[in-house]
Formats: C-alpha cells, sequence, structure tokens
C-alpha cells in the first residue's frame, strides 16, 4: 500500500505545482496544501516562488507548506517575508523556519528557555520540537525542572518531537510528579521515542487505577509504538476487561497490532464476537495488519454482523488476504449493500488517512476478482 500511495503521489506533484498559478484562489490554496502533505523537494522553489500570491490567506498556507517540507534552501526566503508581515504571520513563518533548520531561530529559542516570561520559554520550547535538532536535547532538559506546569508539558512535546534517547530518563522522573497534562504529554514523548526503558514504567501507569483517565487512555498507544514483547500480556488484558471505558479497550486493542505474536490473533478474533461494536470493529482492523490466513472463517462471519462499519473493516481485511476463500462471501456482500451502508462506507471512507486507496468498492477488488476468475 505505502509504495502504490508514494508512486501516486510522485505523479500528481507536476499537477499540483501548474496549479500554483491557477487563477481561483481556493484551486490555489488546495495546490499549497497538498503539496505541503506530499513533501516533494520538487514543489519548494515553486511554494517559495508562492509566497509572492496576491491573495494573505494562500501566502500564509504557504509558509505551513514549506514548513512541512522541512527544506533549507527555503529559510532565507522565508526570513525576507518576515518583513511586513503580522503577529500571526510572523509566528508561523518562525516555525516554519524551525522545521527548516534556520541555525538563529534555534540558537535563539534554546537561550529563551531560560527568559524570565513564561510565555516566551513556552514559545522557544515549540520552536525546539518543530525544529527536531538534537543540538537542542540538553537544554530542553533542563527546562524540564521548570517549576510551571504548563512548560514541562510543552518541553516533554517537545522532546517527544525530536526523538532523542538521552530525554528518556528524564521524562520517565516525570511521570511521578507534575500535573495529569504533564504526564499526558511525557507519556506520547516517550511512545514517540520508543526506547525499550520506557516499557516498564508504562505498563506500571496502565495497571494504576488511581492515574487519571486521560494518562492511562494514551499509554496503549505509546505501548503499541514501542512494540515490546512485554506490553502484550497488559494490553490484552486491558482490551477484554469490561470494566475498563470502550474507549480504552480500544486503543489496547490496537495497539497489539504492532506486536509479533500468535496470540494477537487469537485475541483479535475473540473480539470480533464482543457486545461492544466499536471493539470488533477494531477486532477487523487488527486481524487486517496480521493478514492471517487462520481469520478467514471468522471475518466471513463478520460480514454478517448487524453492525454496518464493523462489515465494512470485514471487507477490508478479507480484501486484504487476498485469499480465494473471500471471494463468494465479498461479492454477496457488496452485492447486498443497502443505501445506508453506501452511506455509513463512504463517511468512513472519507475520515479515513488513506482514503479512496482503502473503498473495498474501487478497482482493488475487482483486479484481484478478475484473477481469481482466470486461475
Amino acid at each position: 500500500m505505502k509504495s502504490s500511495l508514494d508512486g501516486l503521489h510522485t505523479r500528481v506533484v507536476e499537477p499540483w505545482i501548474g496549479a500554483l498559478k491557477d487563477e481561483d484562489r481556493s484551486v490555489r490554496s488546495l495546490a499549497v496544501g497538498s503539496l505541503g502533505w506530499i513533501g516533494d523537494p520538487r514543489a519548494v522553489e515553486p511554494l517559495i516562488a508562492a509566497l509572492k500570491d496576491a491573495d494573505s490567506r494562500v501566502r500564509e498556507k504557504v509558509v505551513e507548506a514549506l514548513g512541512n517540507i522541512g527544506d533549507p534552501r527555503a529559510i532565507e526566503p522565508l526570513r525576507a517575508a518576515l518583513d511586513g508581515s503580522g503577529k500571526d504571520l510572523r509566528s508561523t513563518i518562525t516555525t516554519a523556519l524551525a522545521k527548516a533548520g534556520d541555525p538563529r531561530i534555534i540558537a535563539s529559542s534554546m537561550a529563551a528557555l531560560k527568559d524570565d516570561n513564561l510565555a516566551v520559554r513556552q514559545r522557544a520550547a515549540h520552536l525546539l520540537g518543530a525544529a527536531k535538532d538534537p543540538q537542542a536535547v540538553e537544554p530542553l532538559i533542563t527546562a524540564l525542572k521548570d517549576d510551571n506546569p504548563g512548560m514541562c508539558r510543552r518541553v516533554a512535546a517537545a522532546l517527544g518531537a525530536i526523538g532523542d534517547p538521552r530525554a528518556v530518563e528524564p521524562l520517565i522522573a516525570v511521570l511521578n510528579r507534575g500535573t495529569s497534562s504533564d504526564r499526558y504529554r511525557v507519556v506520547q514523548a516517550l511512545g514517540n521515542i520508543k526506547d525499550a526503558r520506557a516499557v516498564e514504567p508504562l505498563i506500571a501507569v496502565l495497571k494504576d487505577g488511581s492515574m487519571e483517565k486521560p494518562v492511562r487512555h494514551i499509554v496503549p498507544s505509546a505501548l503499541g509504538k514501542l512494540g515490546d514483547p512485554r506490553a502484550l500480556e497488559p494490553l490484552v488484558a486491558m482490551s477484554q476487561d469490561k470494566n475498563e471505558q470502550v474507549y480504552t479497550r480500544n486503543r489496547a486493542l490496537w495497539a497489539l497490532a504492532t506486536m509479533d505474536d500468535p496470540r494477537v490473533e487469537q485475541v483479535a478474533i475473540a473480539a470480533l464476537k464482543d457486545p461492544e461494536p466499536r471493539i470488533r470493529r477494531t477486532a477487523s482492523y487488527v486481524l487486517e495488519e496480521v493478514g492471517s490466513p487462520q481469520a478467514i472463517e471468522p471475518l466471513v462471519a463478520a460480514l454478517m454482523d448487524p453492525d454496518s462499519l464493523v462489515r465494512l473493516a470485514a471487507v477490508r481485511a478479507l480484501i486484504k488476504t487476498r485469499d480465494s476463500r473471500a471471494v463468494e462471501p465479498l461479492k454477496a456482500a457488496l452485492k447486498g449493500l443497502t443505501v445506508k451502508d453506501h452511506q455509513e462506507w463512504s463517511h468512513s471512507i472519507r475520515r479515513s488517512k488513506v482514503g479512496y486507496r482503502r473503498d473495498p468498492r474501487n478497482e482493488n477488488f475487482e483486479e484481484w476478482q478478475k484473477e481469481e476468475t482466470e486461475k
């Protein structure tokens, strides 16, 4: 899937670059946003030229796009754009300069971590996180000791964005102090850094019934990113605990998809019979990721689930297996779609991160069906 999307992105870059000169402001704005999201370096020079777009809203989007691409070629043009810009746009430009690695922004931000003004310190932490420069790690670790809780969570977010393992132990220490918001950001940061030293402390938070709910809710996602086998049993237990909130159980079940263990498949198959539709839906997504032929029959059974979105998730998972046993059940399921199914599926697909490419009604299924017919 990733290679297909990469190929698609490569093909659409030139048309989007051409659209930067469209007469319609909304078309130019869409082109800028798409180029920033794709992140292809071919777009840098055309976007730099678009910094002079006649529409201020387009120019602001151009700044954001150049920041997302993070190419050093944009530094001087962005600095030139600072002159005469309003406060809001200057803030956006400064963030873009940090993302592009402007050494002047990085140096001034590290110095600003010691400023007396809290807002200045917070802004500095944000910019250093955007820059993702390893030289900022030690100053940020020192700033974790800032007495203001609002500062602590911003520093934790910045360290998570940089992803340097030097921050692991200092971040773990914050789990035992600070506010709920501090711990929430620390858990996210530890998940982003993906260092094995964080596994046991995170499991301890997961098991701590007295820990704030928002913090416990985010731990499964962090453990999932780490993918350490020590987290398997605690995550399974949480996903099956009916006393936990469905949201938390769902996160724990989804985190299991990263575990390379045959027990994950059995847990997900069992979850297809859970009374909660959201759990059954996530179970299908997990089986889609695992891609085991042992899940074919349970997924075929899920095509008859009373919940439309569970059926959609089962269709997706079965298509990914490309197993001949699924062809006839899928044909029957797709032919039996109701108007409501189409509406719910379309809405779900629009919200999907990979959009149309995950629509089971597109050419992916038609091509596979043709392959099976020709065998």
